[in-house]
């Protein structure tokens, strides 16, 4: 203990939480190391393929305008959450704010790329050779925002909901896993400072976040931040009743200078197959939305049953896709129990209703079968 110490000026929570929200512009190179024990198996979601698409008559469904099966994109979705959770991955992330952010995760035997500019982002993946491109709208075809309806003002969040869809993962640094906390913070939180810490050989302030609400899976969170850029290192988590970290991520090497500014464009190698993602549409059409068509989706917006750390949000029936409950990666590790079948994990919880609704929560299982039966 004595050979690991840490001596730093004192500070108080406040002024460390302080030296974070001054971190924004930092740039550097970094190798990021993520650990999830949850609970959940350890599968490679990453080397299984998607579940094939059928119709309502059990053949192979037809492609939507993209080119892809419906629903292949929602279970991708799925595939890489549920890859997030489980085992252990290494990153590689560069960083300018001035000009973009790539991160390169390093599977067994292949990799995938996200690349983000000014102008447009690549995603890409090596075991497949497919590069998804997303080009950002031109600042000067953009509407202006004081003279858009509602219905407008809805669509157009709508469109940039489905572009960012293609985005990396978010978490992908330990930075924004210390802004989701430090979201939650205000007045669910007690935060404290505690043994300061050596990580990727720089010193470290040491926070303490411990929810307040009793009903969490939640036990509490400790937040790194270098003691001389302020930059988040390392976020773990604990859930209740577990000593050993439940979540983890945090950089194991740490490069200061300003990154190249070539490592943020991307080349697809050759005979990759280049696929263009949905682009922006400035035109948005008429001041008030038409009437729903015939077969027109009627899906209603998910439902915050309530917030904070023990989070609950409720997915009415007929607005979850299919092919989340019936993707084989949910059959292998959900169980059934009273009223449907849940996926359990060390801090959070899914309960597939009977009924077709679908509850998601920081809180254990009963919480959601309480919120299900209200």
């Amino acid at each position: 203990m004595a050979a690991g110490a840490v001596s730093l000026p004192e500070k108080t929570p406040a002024e460390v939480l302080a030296m974070i929200t001054e971190s924004h512009d930092l740039a550097y190179s970094a190798t990021v190391d993520k650990v999830a024990n949850l609970g959940l198996p350890a599968v490679d979601f990453g080397s299984m393929a998607p579940p094939a698409m059928t119709d309502g008559a059990g053949e192979p469904a037809a492609e939507d305008a993209s080119g892809s099966a419906p629903g292949a994109a929602s279970t991708m979705m799925l595939d890489t959450a549920l890859e997030f959770v489980t085992g252990e991955h290494t990153a590689r992330v560069v960083v300018d704010p001035e000009v973009g952010l790539r991160v390169q995760i390093q599977d067994r035997f292949a990799e995938r790329n996200f690349v983000v500019n000014e102008t447009e982002a690549w995603f890409y993946d090596s075991r497949s050779n497919v590069a998804t491109r997303m080009v950002a709208p031109d600042p000067a075809e953009l509407p202006d925002p004081a003279e858009l309806s509602d219905a407008q003002k809805t669509e157009l969040q709508a469109q940039f909901e489905e572009l960012s869809n293609g985005a990396p993962a978010p978490f992908s640094t330990p930075a924004e896993a210390a802004a989701f906390v430090l979201d939650e913070l205000d007045s669910t939180s007690t935060i404290s400072l505690v043994e300061n810490v050596r990580i990727a050989d720089r010193a470290a302030y040491q926070l303490l976040v411990t929810p307040d609400e009793s009903e969490t899976l939640v036990g509490s969170v400790a937040l790194a931040i270098d003691a001389e850029t302020g930059l988040p290192l390392r976020v773990i988590v604990l859930a209740v009743g577990q000593d050993a970290p439940a979540f983890s991520i945090g950089i194991t090497a740490l490069d200061l200078s300003t990154p190249d500014a070539a490592q943020f464009t991307f080349t697809p190698p050759p005979g990759a197959t280049v696929e263009d993602a949905p682009t922006f549409d400035a035109d948005l059409g008429a001041p008030e939305a038409p009437p729903a068509e015939p077969g027109a989706d009627t899906s209603e917006p998910p439902v915050l049953v309530q917030g904070g750390w023990a989070t609950i949000v409720e997915i009415p029936a007929g607005s979850v896709p299919p092919e989340f409950s019936a993707n084989p990666l949910i059959g292998q590790i959900a169980t059934s129990v009273d009223g449907g079948f849940a996926l359990s994990s060390a801090l959070a919880t899914v309960f597939f209703a009977d009924d077709g609704r679908v509850f998601v929560g920081t809180v254990p299982l009963s919480a959601l079968q309480s919120a299900a039966a209200r």
